[in-house]
């Protein structure tokens, strides 16, 4: 009985999800960060009160080593009820930056130090258009005829997202294609294409039939919305890759 109540308190709860909150004045929405969660490049309307408590103001801490408390980053947090990660913050150091309410930072023990801590990444979105019937066969730059059904392939890394309850408050992203004669269209080969969740899974949008589409050179891309859950990344660079191929007659 002991042993097992010493193995139970060893036991780390996990950390508590990211909670919507709703929407800010310019559409985008308001997230509440907890200790332990994963907050990406571009976000904003961030509360981080979850982690600063009673505090206003505070810091991010990333350490490059906890064993002699080198400190490789420090982001100023100005107002933690409405907080936005940068790029010009962030640069390239992601990983866990530890909470801290004011200097000096301490790494050695910083889980007793600090307020709390974050993982911070930067947005990544893949796209691809492959065979319906062999997901791994991509057609990027390729010639496919009309008889060919296709599937679009959406990877991300925004985990972060996949805690919460409802989809409607995950982000969302279009696949845009562009047409021979130029139009851009989010219904493709009679399938919808406008709505797209983003938390972290690799999305399949299977059938896309080519039967009566017009000949000619297409492109993909997935884009973010300017509005909504997800409008934190718009126009910042966090848009898919574009896949090309042709229909052929």
């Amino acid at each position: 009985v002991v042993a097992m109540l010493l193995v139970a308190a060893l036991v780390v709860a996990p950390a508590a999800a990211r909670e919507y909150v709703g929407e800010s004045d310019d559409g985008n929405v308001i997230y509440n960060i907890s200790d332990g969660n994963t907050i990406y490049v571009g976000e904003k309307n961030l509360d981080l009160a979850p982690v600063l408590g009673t505090n206003s103001t505070g810091w991010l801490v990333h350490f490059s080593s906890t064993t002699d408390n080198t400190v490789d980053k420090t982001i100023a947090i100005s107002n933690a009820r409405d907080f936005e990660l940068t790029k010009s913050a962030v640069g390239t150091t992601t990983g866990t930056y530890y909470v801290f309410k004011e200097a000096p930072f301490y790494a050695t023990g910083a889980e007793k130090n600090s307020l709390g801590s974050v993982v911070v990444d930067i947005p990544s979105i893949t796209l691809d258009v492959v065979l319906n019937d062999s997901t791994i066969d991509s057609v990027n730059g390729d010639s496919v005829t009309r008889e060919t059904k296709l599937a679009f392939k959406l990877t991300n890394n925004l985990a972060g997202f996949s805690d919460l309850k409802n989809l409607d408050e995950q982000p969302q992203m279009k696949i845009e294609v562009s047409a021979p004669g130029g139009g851009k269209l989010t219904e493709f080969g009679k399938r919808e294409l406008g709505t797209i969740y983003i938390n972290g899974t690799t999305e399949y949008i299977y059938n896309i039939d080519l039967t009566g589409v017009e000949s000619g050179a297409y492109a993909a891309q997935a884009k973010w919305y300017s509005t909504g859950a997800g409008a934190s990344f718009y126009g910042k660079g966090y848009d898919s890759n574009t896949v090309t191929w042709d229909i052929s007659a």
